[in-house]
């Protein structure tokens, strides 16, 4: 367990784990895949459309 972190990226740049718990740590796990995939002006347009301070 890892206290004090939103999510956990263990994929060795494999890109195949990437884990969280709670609803918000998910949230921020899935806007971390979106700037990891396609870019952080997309993550950051997706989170205000959805809200989400990711700040």
């Amino acid at each position: 367990m890892i206290s004090h972190t939103r999510f956990v990226d263990a994929s060795d740049d494999t890109g195949n784990i990437i884990t969280s718990a709670e609803i918000s740590a998910g949230i921020h796990a899935s806007l971390y895949c979106i700037e990891k995939l396609i870019d952080s002006e997309i993550m950051r347009a997706t989170a205000h459309r959805m809200e989400f301070d990711i700040d």
